[in-house]
């Protein structure tokens, strides 16, 4: 069975779940039968173009996000050569909330013409082999610079919550990066996550839990100056 439509067929289910959409709901949007639908979403049958971005509109999004090719590097970028990870399509993403680890996918897409990398993150994913089924999806960009790399994410499922991501880029080898998420939690209100980058998924490990954890000299600080900062990772997990 040919990949890519496998691919494209799970994303179009996934989408189409996270919009509260029956098989007959999609089918009725796009002017085709239950089966077809069916078909689409288990890689069984190929699709023209246009059927591509009539289930892109009924699903509220562009067809891109539902192909999600890899990133495509120009030369003249120095900000993408100089990626501490390479030319990577994903980064995996760790944080803890009330003592749980949690692991959230980036997967990257094409990039524009001013440099910005198309972005989908999956939130909280059970099993790297099926990013799926993932609690929640956002969309949005990356701005990748020499010192820090920046994403802009927008909720699919409540466009009310805009996640600002920042990492910043170690000084050293390290193969992993920190950051802070700025969203909202389940009451709407504001929320502030330390997270941890890697491009290789991290075993669950005491140095893991260490990492994603705010430092007492962190906490010591933001008291001080009522602004909370996250010093560089300097060293592998």
């Amino acid at each position: 069975m040919n990949t890519i439509l496998e691919t494209l067929g799970r994303k179009i289910r996934l989408y189409r779940k996270a919009n509260g959409m029956s098989l007959e709901d999609l089918a009725a949007k796009i002017y085709k039968s239950k089966a077809s639908v069916s078909k689409y979403e288990l890689g069984q049958t190929a699709m023209d173009i246009l059927t591509l971005s009539d289930i892109a509109t009924a699903l509220g999004m562009m067809p891109f996000q539902l192909l999600e090719t890899d990133v495509q590097h120009h030369a003249s970028s120095s900000s993408s050569a100089n990626h501490p990870f390479g030319k990577t399509n994903q980064l995996y993403m760790y944080h803890m909330v009330n003592q749980k680890l949690y692991l959230s996918l980036l997967r990257f897409g094409h990039m524009e013409a001013d440099g910005r990398v198309n972005v989908t993150l999956y939130h909280k994913i059970k099993d790297p082999q099926n990013i799926e089924r993932c609690t929640t999806l956002y969309h949005g960009y990356m701005y990748n610079h020499d010192v820090v790399i920046s994403f802009f994410l927008r909720n699919y499922h409540n466009t009310v919550e805009n996640v600002l991501l920042n990492v910043a880029v170690p000084t050293n080898n390290s193969s992993i990066m920190t950051g802070m998420a700025c969203g909202l939690d389940d009451s709407l209100a504001p929320l502030a996550i330390k997270v941890v980058l890697s491009q290789n998924t991290i075993e669950e490990s005491p140095k893991l839990y260490q990492a994603v954890s705010l430092t007492a000299e962190s906490i010591k600080a933001a008291k001080k100056t009522n602004c909370l900062t996250f010093e560089r990772q300097t060293n592998n997990l």
